[in-house]
This record gives structure tokens, sequence and C-alpha cells, in this order.
């Protein structure tokens, strides 16, 4: 999924894409990075914190101006380090194969806090249940189970081997917006916080 993004991505955007053909040590991205000038850069947290463990400071990484993050659970410590303390954005997103993309994700139209989710993707109403069954209304603190409205041009329609309707819809609620419309369960946790960014 994320290849062929950042190909149609470079693409449609008329901007250049640089792929390195190694195992990404701090000392050969770097030197891809200064040589190149990159300036937006795809991340895993775990290589991040490889490289804070083992970090080289001979490089010049100030034509980076914002990081994008995805595949596992960001670790504040790491972050901070690599972005000076958050001075360079990074954009968090969390989904999955099945839904096509994301269903929460961060966005440079807003302001962002690190290791947070800002907003909703595109076309996805995230809803909170709690573990008392309760929702947790829109806007509002709290935590709970992630139930998906649509409508997202990602969501799957059917699984290999598989039932879909019974991973997804069996047992799921119906909408706290809409109930004649029953909800997708995702499976994942979300916390939202006072100022209304996400953590999974």
């Amino acid at each position: 999924m994320m290849g062929p993004w950042l190909v149609f991505a470079s693409l449609l955007n008329g901007a250049s894409m640089v792929v390195l053909p190694d195992v990404p040590s701090m000392s050969n991205v770097g030197a891809l990075i200064e040589r190149c000038g990159v300036t937006q850069m795809g991340i895993v947290p775990s290589m991040i914190r490889g490289w804070r463990n083992n970090p080289v400071t001979d490089r010049d990484w100030s034509s980076i101006k914002c990081y994008y993050s995805t595949g596992e659970a960001s670790q504040f410590e790491d972050y901070s380090w690599l972005t000076n303390n958050g001075e360079t954005p990074v954009i968090e997103y969390c989904g999955g194969t099945e839904i096509g993309g994301g269903y929460i994700s961060g966005s440079l139209v807003q302001q962002q806090k690190l290791c947070f989710f800002s907003t909703p993707c595109l076309g996805v109403r995230v809803c909170l249940r709690d573990d008392f069954e309760d929702w947790v209304p829109e806007g509002e603190e709290g935590e709970g189970e992630v139930f998906l409205e649509g409508p997202s041009l990602g969501l799957s329609l059917s699984l290999i081997n598989y039932d879909h309707e019974k991973v997804y819809f069996t047992n799921s609620p119906p909408s706290p917006f809409d109930s004649s419309i029953t909800l997708r369960r995702h499976g994942d946790r979300l916390v939202r916080d006072a100022e209304g960014y996400y953590q999974v």
C-alpha cells in the first residue's frame, strides 16, 4: 500500500522521489537527505528508536520540513529527539490495508502534537464506545473501541478466507448519529484528549 502511494503522490504532485536501496542506518539516510535535499520523509517509529541509540551528528537535515509516520505506535522521547522538540511536524497516520488507507491522521493545516493524531480521515466518522458500551460524545475527552461510519472509498467489501460480514459487522452497534447505519468494527482503541487529539 505504501509503495504505490509514494509513487502516485510524488508523480501527481510533480515531486521527486528518493528511495534508499539499503538498510536505513542513520549514517546512510543522513547522507542521502543531505545530498538530495529531502524535504519530506516517511518514517517508522522503531527505525527512529534505533537511530536515537546510535546517533550520527555530522549530517545536515535542515532541508526536512515534515515527517510522516505509520506502521506502529510512536514514542514521544524518540520523536522529540528526531524533531528537535517538535519543531519539525510529524504527520501520524493509522489505518489498515482492509480500509484501503487510514481512518485517523494528522494534517498540515492543523497544529500537530507529537505522537498524536489530529483528525479523522476524509469520509470517515470515528465513533468511540467505552467499556460500559456508552458512546463517547464527539469532541469530548474519553477512551474507547473504534467503530467506523463511512462512506470511505477504501473500505473492503469482502475478505479472502474469512466472512467479511461476520468480522466487521456482526454484533456491531448502530451509529449513534443514524440508527439505520450499522457501524464497522475496527478493533483499535483510541484515547481523545481534552484538546481533541487522539492516541491509539
